[in-house]
């Protein structure tokens, strides 16, 4: 007697453990109309952060071209009258999502004061403003320290008692010899929720390496519901991708004029899909065949 095997259709997200169906995808390979839908941020005043840089909705700012997205700061004038303008888009017109796994691919720019950032917010500040609704940066780096990768959440009842849970890869012990954020990169966020009342679980990879891992221990909102271990990291939260410059994390600019690029390759989203109960209890060993070969399939 023969058996059998119907297995659900998966998109496995590199060498990142667990099961996962794409639930959203923006390539970058379709030029400019790929970005339809996207929302920008526009204008300049610092962004809380002391930033310099003016956000624009421009082509010469946001582009795909060459099967990325090009996001690109570009410094004019001369020295302590520069500007610069940049963008930064945001998919909450599009996609949203609580809990899963966040994936993109990017190539940073190295330069004296760039601050290039892959993160996220929430849909609808179930919580209240920033920070009570929290804040997750999947990445953030420096444009003068291109071996900095740096994973966060924000979280608090104020902004002036915010507080911020962050490791980064080099302090983790674990980044590689070599490592380059000039270099193509994957960078993750895998996003468990609690089970019998236990917080989420939030972890952040870069190439499949697991830095930081994070459960619990942020503000809970004044106004979640009793109980609620998750809060505010419990409702769905939007992608933000952009390239500031200067500011409280970027420091004082030093660039020669010119234009500095963000790539983005793609932006992923998964959802986990439990493990077929059939192939659990046959113990056939699938799974460990399947991790040890995983890879992304469309």
């Amino acid at each position: 007697m023969s058996i059998a095997f119907i297995l659900p259709t998966l998109s496995f997200a590199q060498s990142v453990p667990g099961n996962w169906k794409e639930t959203y995808a923006d390539e970058f390979n379709n030029g400019n109309s790929d970005l339809n839908g996207w929302n920008y941020d526009l204008g300049g005043g610092g962004w809380g952060n002391g930033e310099q840089e003016t956000y624009t909705n421009s082509l010469q700012n946001a582009n795909v071209f060459g099967g990325n997205l090009n996001i690109n700061l570009i410094a004019s004038g001369q020295p302590g009258s520069q500007t610069y303008t940049s963008a930064r888009i945001r998919s909450n017109a599009i996609f949203s999502q609580a809990y899963g796994l966040f994936e993109f691919r990017a190539k940073l720019p190295s330069g004296q004061g760039l601050w290039p950032a892959l993160w996220m917010m929430p849909e609808n500040n179930a919580y209240g403003g920033w920070p009570s609704s929290g804040e997750i940066d999947v990445m953030e780096s420096k444009g003068q320290d291109t071996g900095l990768v740096q994973g966060s959440l924000h979280s608090g009842n104020s902004a002036a008692t915010q507080y911020v849970q962050t490791q980064t890869l080099l302090g983790s012990g674990l980044e590689p010899q070599g490592f380059s954020t000039t270099d193509w990169h994957t960078y993750d966020l895998e996003w468990i929720p609690g089970a019998n009342g236990a917080p989420a679980t939030i972890k952040w990879f870069v190439d499949g390496i697991n830095y930081e891992t994070v459960q619990g221990g942020w503000v809970i909102p004044n106004s979640a519901s009793p109980g609620d271990k998750s809060a505010p990291f419990d409702q769905p939260f939007y992608v933000v991708m952009n390239l500031a410059v200067g500011g409280n994390y970027g420091g004082t600019p030093n660039l020669a004029n010119g234009t500095y690029t963000m790539q983005v390759d793609y932006v992923r989203a998964y959802q986990s899909v439990p493990e077929p109960a059939s192939i659990a209890a046959l113990g056939l060993g699938l799974v460990g065949l399947v991790a040890g070969r995983r890879r992304k399939l469309f």
